[in-house]
């Protein structure tokens, strides 16, 4: 798959499914924008970009403008990197889990971190040959999996990040989270 085959499936995919992505162009780079819904998160929503360079998409998905500015403006910001730091090393397994085969398990691994702008960000590298490979299942990690991970941590981040929660409690919050909806105990 090259560069403009991978960016029109994924407009198309976007188009048949409701989304409504807005191209742009970074350089030589183009790139679709959206906004998805995330009812927990600043503004109920997160923001994507998706660019399509030369060998790989990079998608960078992030709370709203909204979300920034509460983290340049907490004085917790020790305490968000613990958790951003957990949920690098545990958190993504669990969400994992809840979608059994249809979340590729070892195609994608995101980080999630904090910019120097305030940011809270997931970032993934995908590789056109494994969008080519599992395209189904692409669009949907890019679209469903990181916008509702985003959107299960929010609450205990932004509690955090209030100065309402510690990191710890945060912690078992969201394994809390994900173990319920692991086993079916609640729905979206």
């Amino acid at each position: 798959m090259k560069r403009k085959n991978g960016s029109n499936r994924f407009f198309n995919y976007c188009k048949e499914n409701g989304f409504r992505p807005m191209l742009g162009v970074e350089g030589e780079t183009p790139y679709y924008y959206l906004t998805l819904p995330a009812e927990n998160a600043p503004n109920k929503k997160v923001e994507t970009t998706n660019k399509f360079c030369e060998n790989e998409i990079l998608s960078t998905m992030y709370y709203s403008g909204m979300g920034a500015r509460i983290v340049r403006e907490s004085e917790n910001k020790d305490e968000l990197l613990r958790v951003l730091n957990f949920v690098n090393t545990l958190g993504y397994n669990a969400l994992r889990d809840l979608y059994g085969q249809n979340m590729p398990r070892l195609m994608y691994m995101p980080k999630i971190a904090l910019s120097d702008e305030g940011d809270i960000y997931i970032e993934t590298v995908i590789p056109y040959e494994f969008y080519e490979t599992a395209p189904t299942e692409t669009e949907f990690y890019l679209t469903v999996f990181c916008p509702e991970f985003l959107n299960i941590i929010a609450p205990d981040i932004f509690l955090v990040l209030f100065g309402e929660m510690d990191a710890d409690r945060a912690i078992k919050m969201i394994l809390s989270e994900l173990f319920r909806r692991k086993n079916g105990e609640i729905s979206d």
